[in-house]
């Protein structure tokens, strides 16, 4: 139960609109913006404001039925309590008038809200892209790494002279065992055919050349559905990372649950009906749901589409 020492919103007297109070009915509003929509998630900085006070007329109109809403809440009042009920415990959990308050819940639980709330509101499906599998990151990471390494502190162990990707003399080298990813799927000869390997040597005529295997894993990265035309970012599927490229970035959010990659397409639906609602952004949504997409404005490998948990302190 949240509590307020002082007035806050419209006439809140010389004593009133304290910083914390204007805070907590900030937090308990956005828990329940599903209440006041269109209204946009506020901004959570403890300042009174016309866009706070109006989202507490809205809500005092729409859901305490006050017949003369006067844009004010007070400790211990009406206004106060239906927040409180509709936000839940703390503004915590779900409440009585169905808005969804990401704190306290795991990513699954938020996800699985977002999706429903798009299906019930907005009468579309939210598709998130699937093949996350240890297999198939590791294949596009190694890709990646060899191709790109857009990362700015992770490079492989063994690096090309004066780049940050794995080394063609490495990559190439049929001593290496390659971990959870087959080399004939990614290596290729001049002809472009699968390289032969006799015992711990590749079969003369039959080498893997470098230049034919880019080309075929940009192929490899396209066909997964990489985004930035196979450019973009993909982490290790393993932790720690393994042959043949061994850098220190961490194992993919995807395979623990910690993230998820929504369908572009629907992304875009969803903004063209999030405008025609005027209900704001995209991300604006998203953090309804304790969601955010992290690498939106990332500036090597920008991704519209992977979204990620906010952290509690955040919401």
């Amino acid at each position: 139960m949240v509590k307020i020492n002082r007035p806050v919103g419209q006439d809140a007297g010389p004593t009133g609109n304290q910083r914390a109070d204007v805070i907590a009915v900030q937090k308990l509003l956005n828990a329940c913006i599903r209440t006041i929509t269109p209204l946009r998630l506020l901004k959570e900085d403890g300042k009174i404001g016309p866009m706070t006070i109006n989202a507490i007329s809205t809500f005092q109109q729409r859901v305490v039925r006050l017949a003369r809403p006067d844009g004010r809440v007070d400790p211990g009042g009406k206004t106060l309590d239906h927040l409180n009920r509709t936000a839940g415990p703390a503004g915590a959990s779900t409440g009585a008038g169905g808005a969804f308050a990401p704190r306290a819940k795991t990513f699954k639980q938020r996800l699985d809200a977002l999706i429903a709330d798009i299906r019930s509101t907005h009468k579309m499906t939210m598709r998130i892209d699937p093949g996350r599998t240890v297999e198939w990151q590791q294949k596009h990471h190694v890709a990646h790494m060899f191709l790109y390494n857009k990362y700015k502190s992770h490079k492989p162990a063994n690096v090309e002279s004066g780049k940050r990707t794995i080394a063609w003399s490495h990559l190439s080298d049929p001593k290496v065992r390659w971990e959870r990813v087959d080399w004939k799927d990614f290596l290729r000869t001049k002809a472009n055919e699968v390289p032969v390997l006799e015992g711990t040597k590749w079969k003369a005529g039959h080498e893997p050349e470098e230049a034919a295997t880019r080309t075929n894993a940009k192929a490899i990265q396209k066909a997964g559905g990489i985004g930035s035309g196979g450019a973009a970012m993909v982490s290790s599927g393993l932790k720690p990372c393994g042959e043949p490229c061994k850098c220190s970035a961490g194992r993919s959010k995807h395979l623990d649950s910690k993230a998820a990659d929504l369908n572009t397409t629907d992304l875009a639906t969803l903004g063209t009906k999030l405008k025609a609602a005027k209900a704001g952004s995209i991300d604006d949504y998203l953090k309804k749901f304790g969601l955010h997409r992290p690498l939106l404005h990332h500036p090597k490998s920008p991704e519209s589409w992977h979204v990620e948990a906010l952290p509690d302190a955040k919401l």
